[in-house]
């Protein structure tokens, strides 16, 4: 415990702590604010009717398409309603010719200071989000903050791509053009969510 692990560089990518866990990232030891947390900080993308059940299925469903894309899922093991999901993802991958190089990868940026993991990246191509329900419009400011964690992210496009429970997908591409003002609007809840940091428990 309190072992702290080597942070790496390789291919321009960096590479924090992270504690699976816990879903939280350290940068030279030190907490680093994630996406999610960044933009529920100011509200945004925080979901009242989002249930615990909801979540779980969620999570099946992300662990289905993770351990496919690197080859090593267990088929039988499936519950039968997240097959479906599974199969929409299959489709989604051959029909956009879609390869990860990365999946599910830790990533940070040091300025500004934040981390966050990307559901899969294609380097040169897409960074992806897959959801299990609709896509809402704040999903454009969690995948400018992904893709600015990668190296030369204006070469990316941002897919947001709803997996259904009829094995359909629907793909909403976010585009090059918007990537700007989409992590401005991002950098505006970091610096919403830094200040609320700095002056956490000052009241007089």
């Amino acid at each position: 415990a309190g072992e702290r692990l080597v942070i790496m560089k390789y291919d321009g990518l960096l590479i924090p702590e992270f504690d699976e866990a816990t879903h939280t990232y350290k940068v030279d030891g030190e907490p680093a604010p994630s996406v999610t947390q960044i933009l529920h900080a100011c509200g945004i993308g925080v979901n009242p009717f989002w249930t615990e059940e909801g979540r779980e299925f969620g999570k099946a469903v992300h662990a289905a398409i993770h351990y496919h894309a690197e080859g090593d899922l267990d088929f039988d093991a499936l519950d039968d309603t997240v097959k479906p999901r599974l199969d929409a993802y299959i489709n989604f991958r051959t029909e956009m010719d879609f390869s990860p190089e990365l999946v599910e990868q830790p990533l940070y940026s040091r300025a500004p200071r934040y981390a966050g993991t990307p559901d899969q990246v294609q380097l040169g191509r897409a960074v992806v989000d897959f959801k299990t329900g609709s896509i809402a419009p704040e999903t454009a400011l969690q995948l400018a903050a992904y893709d600015m964690l990668l190296p030369n992210p204006y070469i990316h496009e941002r897919w947001a791509v709803r997996l259904k429970d009829d094995g359909t997908y629907s793909l909403k591409v976010f585009t090059k053009q918007n990537l700007q003002a989409d992590f401005a609007v991002f950098q505006s809840a970091l610096n919403i969510y830094n200040w609320g940091e700095r002056n956490d428990n000052k009241h007089q």
